[in-house]
């Protein structure tokens, strides 16, 4: 359980520096004049970055088959 939890706590940080360094960096970026490439270039690096950091933190989530309901756990 413990492992299910870091995960979704660096995911959740995660996606939350991913909106932070967009509202501020990359808001500047676009409003520079600076080639649509390189706007481009900048964006796919950030996403591969964080795709990265996630793949990195998923092989400590424990897979388990599923039992019983769902339901009767909610």
């Amino acid at each position: 359980m413990k492992a299910m939890t870091r995960f979704f706590k660096m995911f959740y940080l995660c996606v939350d520096v991913g909106f932070l360094f967009t509202i501020t960096v990359l808001e500047y970026v676009q409003y520079q004049l600076i080639n649509y490439p390189y706007r481009i270039g900048i964006c796919i690096g950030v996403m591969t970055i964080a795709l990265v950091l996630l793949l990195h933190e998923e092989r400590s989530y424990r897979y388990r088959k599923p039992r019983g309901s769902p339901l009767t756990v909610i």
